[in-house]
């Protein structure tokens, strides 16, 4: 029977977990990414699977002390996924209090299934480390169904769309290399290289005739 594995550390960022819960309010959520992958074939997974989440106050053995979390339908694109996972204030409270948090990951290739079935489990567990006041990144978000990254507050939540975009990076407004003021688009304070050509709305025109030239 094929069975996924996880090959990469995951990647947790907290939204103000071991924040004052007084003073500062938040969604009491994580994201929680990584990379999954077939165990015979070693290559990536694709498609949607039901995930499951227990908590430890220990690497091995030890005892759970909150609620299991499910996230019944997380897609995976080229062996990455991100899901979230929220807390009630309460659990924020117990997660506070903790010194050592591991998080023991289940993996159903059935999307909407038990994810907690016999053979699901993925070892080791993950320690969780505590990124305080992280806010996911503020700006920047991954779109793991089309393995784009999005730069910029007007991605926030938001997929590439399908049938678009596969694999790359988004950027919101400009972008400058080696200027901190871009005046266009694209923006470069220095030489550049191309191996390839420059296209522009007309046509081609070949990198190796501009070589040297200025342009006005």
């Amino acid at each position: 029977m094929k069975k996924i594995v996880m090959l990469a550390g995951l990647c947790l960022i907290l939204s103000g977990l071991w924040a004052d819960a007084d003073s500062y309010k938040t969604n009491n959520s994580i994201t929680f990414q990584g990379y999954l992958a077939d165990s015979n074939t070693s290559l990536p997974y694709k498609g949607t699977v039901s995930m499951g989440f227990r908590f430890y106050d220990a690497a091995t053995n030890g005892s759970k002390f909150i609620t299991d979390r499910r996230a019944r339908s997380v897609p995976v694109f080229n062996g990455n996924y991100s899901t979230k996972i929220s807390f009630s204030d309460d659990e924020i409270k117990k997660l506070n209090g903790e010194d050592d948090i591991w998080i023991e990951v289940y993996v159903d290739r059935l999307a909407g299934s038990d994810p907690y079935q016999t053979g699901n489990k993925l070892n080791p567990r993950i320690q969780l480390n505590a990124v305080p006041y992280a806010l996911s990144v503020r700006g920047v978000y991954y779109d793991s169904a089309n393995d784009v990254v999005m730069l910029g507050s007007n991605y926030a939540g938001a997929t590439v769309g399908v049938g678009t975009m596969k694999g790359g990076l988004l950027v919101q407004g400009r972008v400058g290399i080696g200027t901190e003021n871009p005046e266009q688009q694209l923006h470069v304070n220095g030489n550049v290289r191309v191996l390839g050509n420059v296209i522009d709305i007309n046509g081609r025109v070949s990198a190796t005739q501009i070589y040297g030239a200025v342009w006005n």
